[in-house]
């Protein structure tokens, strides 16, 4: 029994017809009918083509994997810095607790907190 030899494709032809996919937007499985070769072959020669000539943005996938690599380490560090920040106080401009507003004659807003007592040792002014 004689093995059969398997076909050799020069580069040029992978890339075209890799470009004939990418291109026409056909289907695999017929482009790869049309040229004679299995559609698993001609996937990887299409996936390869991809990633050299860059994706639709420009960057290849390793450029992605690391950009999103960079981008979880930032947000890790964002998360452990936030865990850090202290809380808002129910007392700042931020906290709207009992609270009204009223728009002003210039047409901003004006808050109007409740009045409370002065502390002992406290300047009323």
């Amino acid at each position: 029994m004689s093995q059969q030899q398997r076909k050799r494709y020069t580069p040029e032809f992978r890339r075209e017809a890799a470009r004939l996919v990418i291109e026409s937007e056909c289907p695999i499985a017929r482009v790869a009918a049309e040229i004679d070769v299995s559609a698993g072959l001609l996937c990887w020669w299409v996936e390869a083509e991809r990633e050299r000539a860059g994706l639709d943005d420009g960057l290849s996938r390793a450029e992605l994997r690391a950009e999103n690599a960079r981008l979880r380490r930032e947000l890790a560090e964002s998360r452990m810095d936030n865990e850090f920040l202290p809380k808002a106080p129910p007392s700042s401009p931020r906290s709207n607790e009992g609270g009204k507003v009223r728009a002003n004659a210039a047409g901003g807003c004006v808050r109007r907190t409740q009045v409370c007592a002065p502390r002992p040792g406290e300047a009323v002014v």
